[in-house]
């Protein structure tokens, strides 16, 4: 498995999962470690559009590392059982 530079979002506010997965992104993070339960998730996906925004681009031609967005899921709210 390669070794990939990641960031959590676990006990972060929106305002700081945000500003985090943008300067990570743009400090050539590609992985970024989620979930419902954190409730920054919007927050998240605002930071990596403002990052795509700003010229990362995700989807191009030329050679481009890959980039992972990682989501836990706790079974509470999450299965069809609940």
């Amino acid at each position: 498995m390669p070794i990939v530079n990641g960031l959590g979002m676990f006990s972060l506010s929106d305002s700081e999962a945000e500003n985090s997965t943008y300067w990570a992104l743009k400090a050539g993070f590609r992985l970024i470690d989620t979930a419902r339960i954190y409730g920054n998730e919007a927050a998240v996906g605002r930071g990596l559009h403002r990052a795509m925004d700003e010229g990362m681009r995700l989807r191009e031609s030329r050679p481009r590392k890959p980039m992972i967005m990682r989501k836990s899921s706790w079974r509470k709210g999450s299965s069809w059982r609940s």
